[in-house]
């Protein structure tokens, strides 16, 4: 639903090389190829996240399908790391339709922008879906207004979109593994991207030490 990122090819840098450098550390050859799949059906995946179980059902299975075949793969510490950030991100998607459709406030606009660039199409998606989701936060605000002053009373102080469980949710447990994947598999990230994907906190505990 969130994340809809470009393929690149395979990185080359050695980890001791990209530790200071705007490439993700080597992964296996044999890997890399399994890990690009699962990471394609995952972003299939986020695409529909907010659809029907009938839509999201059949490429739900495709990802653990294709995330099953990378881990069977994975032999290095990075190929770990790696399959444990593809896993997760999985697993943060699966949470996050728990609060839908409830709450559309699940994109940051601001957040995506930093981390890939203000043109980028996920950053301009969300953008859109921030618009909306205020538009309609300002819509119901009026309701109960006019609403009021019908009867009588003053109207009511706008209520800040703030914080909320579900956009509290995604930030901690969906973007930084879509970040970190996309530093791996997608598309060239911007510096500040690569800084979110370095201090990533997706799969931390499996991070080569």
């Amino acid at each position: 639903m969130l994340i809809a990122l470009q393929s690149v090819g395979a990185q080359t840098k050695s980890s001791k090389e990209s530790s200071n450098s705007d490439r993700p550390p080597t992964l296996s050859a044999e890997f890399q190829e399994s890990g690009q799949l699962a990471y394609e059906a995952t972003e299939r995946l986020a695409d529909y996240n907010d659809k029907p179980d009938i839509s999201y059902e059949p490429r739900h299975l495709d990802a653990e399908k294709a995330l099953s075949e990378a881990k069977r793969k994975a032999k290095t510490a990075e190929d770990k790391h790696a399959s444990d950030v593809l896993e997760n991100w999985l697993s943060g998607l699966d949470g996050q339709r728990l609060f839908l459709p409830s709450d559309g406030r699940l994109s940051n606009a601001a957040t995506l922008a930093k981390a890939y660039g203000e043109k980028s199409k996920q950053a301009m998606a969300a953008s859109s879906r921030e618009t909306t989701a205020e538009i309609n936060h300002i819509l119901e605000e009026s309701k109960k207004s006019m609403a009021g002053i019908a009867q009588g009373k003053p109207p009511a102080p706008r209520t800040p979109l703030g914080s909320t469980r579900a956009l509290d949710y995604w930030e901690k447990a969906v973007f930084p593994c879509s970040v970190e994947a996309s530093w791996y598999f997608g598309e060239t990230l911007t510096k500040s991207g690569i800084e979110e994907a370095k201090q990533s906190k997706c799969a931390q505990d499996s991070k080569p030490k």
